[in-house]
């Protein structure tokens, strides 16, 4: 197991720094999730474990539902990224 978790660390380690910095990138550009957009992740969510929107906002709690934010934010950001990306 020790091997396995110094092989995974710096794996782990890259994973942290990036959702870092997409955070980052998010404040910066001031992205906000509407409740539109929370909502359609929930159905995401719930069409996976056959669940209705209220069914996942309850079963997610309010911690869960903040994270489901935070994820939507992170994804708004790599778009963002993506479409101001230049082609060389």
């Amino acid at each position: 197991q020790d091997q396995l978790e110094q092989q995974m660390a710096p794996r782990a380690e890259d994973r942290i720094k990036s959702r870092e910095v997409l955070e980052a990138v998010a404040v910066a550009e001031n992205i906000t999730v509407s409740d539109e957009e929370l909502d359609a992740k929930f159905a995401e969510i719930g069409s996976r474990y056959n669940m209705d929107v209220e069914k996942v906002k309850s079963a997610l709690g309010e911690a869960g539902a903040k994270s489901v934010a935070e994820d939507v934010k992170v994804s708004k950001a790599v778009g963002l990224i993506a479409d101001s990306a230049v082609e060389k």
